[in-house]
């Protein structure tokens, strides 16, 4: 299950936005006066070819209406530092997903085993700090190697970088595996437990 959020568009007009913007009263309406993150989507983060987790923008803690508008638009423009870091010729599309900020155990879980390549397991790594530092390579995290059905076989890492409970462990694999069977391929699947 997700968290409700709002989704600004590559594209949208965000460069120079107001706090009391059309699009910012917006997100809030749906979103409500409690801290939201602003966290960044490109349709180049993950592919055959490499990955991007963690390469582009995302800002959290956002309190009030001016650090949100700020944070759409740096979020939005985070491409321009990607394609600058990376010598390339076209800037990266970055969409921008507002929500709710929560706080709680999270990271990535891996469709395939990814240093071996087995199908048949699938490997989370989380931290309590959450799923932002743990694909952008800030924390190491606690590795918890899972079976297909969510059985954990082994768990690296850390306690206080937060150990997953038999349950999570079960719905992580039930959703990422059918995250495969809908996109055609193993997936990586960001979470977050609250």
């Amino acid at each position: 299950p997700t968290l409700g959020g709002v989704v600004v568009p590559v594209g949208a007009p965000v460069t120079g936005l107001a706090p009391s913007s059309a699009l910012v009263a917006e997100i809030r309406r749906r979103l409500g006066a409690g801290p939201l993150i602003a966290r960044s989507s490109s349709p180049i983060e993950d592919s055959a070819e490499g990955s991007m987790a963690g390469r582009f923008l995302s800002v959290g803690s956002l309190l009030d209406d001016v650090a949100l508008a700020a944070a759409i638009e740096s979020v939005a423009r985070s491409g321009e530092q990607v394609a600058e870091q990376d010598g390339m010729v076209e800037v990266p599309p970055v969409a921008v997903l507002v929500q709710p900020m929560v706080d709680g155990v999270g990271g990535v879980c891996f469709g395939i085993e990814p240093v071996s390549g087995r199908s048949d397991r699938l490997v989370a790594v989380c931290s309590v700090e959450g799923p932002d530092t743990v694909v952008s390579g800030r924390v190491q995290g606690m590795r918890h190697l899972l079976d297909r059905e969510g059985r954990v076989l082994r768990v690296d890492g850390r306690e206080e970088g937060g150990r997953l409970s038999r349950a999570v462990c079960v719905e992580l694999a039930e959703m990422v595996l059918r995250a495969g069977e809908l996109f055609g391929g193993p997936q990586d699947v960001e979470f977050l437990v609250d």
